[in-house]
């Protein structure tokens, strides 16, 4: 069709977050909580996935109880229908488990937990996060 594509290989792209939906949307609360979980489900390596997944049930229950106490009970009922929708398509979304997944951390992921670090350490923001061993594949020399 006559169009030409390019690309910058030493680009870094940095994800700002959900610009379609308001944050105080229900439905973005209903996506974020869905959305982790099939991530969770589909890339943590098996010796990790049901530990992390537990707690992460527990967390979920804690923002669920928080909703309620605000009375934010739309985005209560948004944590429901997100693990609802997990447990619905748990079974489709272990089949797109990757076949190997590595044991150390190759990505930059950030390897402590961003829902203490956010709610017991009151990091608002990404630029707070211990970003040190978060970028260190990036900035290495190669």
């Amino acid at each position: 069709m006559g169009y030409r594509i390019g690309y910058c290989p030493d680009s870094t792209v940095y994800h700002v977050g959900g610009g379609t939906l308001n944050a105080s949307n229900p439905q973005k609360t209903y996506l974020n909580f869905r959305n982790n979980l099939f991530m969770l489900q589909k890339n943590l390596p098996i010796g990790q996935l049901f530990t992390v997944i537990f707690i992460r049930f527990w967390f979920d229950f804690a923002a669920l109880l928080k909703f309620i106490l605000d009375r934010k009970f739309k985005d209560a009922w948004a944590v429901s229908r997100a693990h609802q929708a997990f447990f619905l398509h748990i079974f489709k979304n272990a089949k797109k488990r990757k076949n190997h997944i590595p044991t150390e951390n190759k990505t930059g992921q950030y390897k402590k937990s961003i829902i203490t670090d956010f709610y017991l350490d009151k990091k608002q923001k990404f630029s707070d996060l211990d970003q040190e061993n978060f970028f260190k594949r990036f900035t290495k020399k190669m």
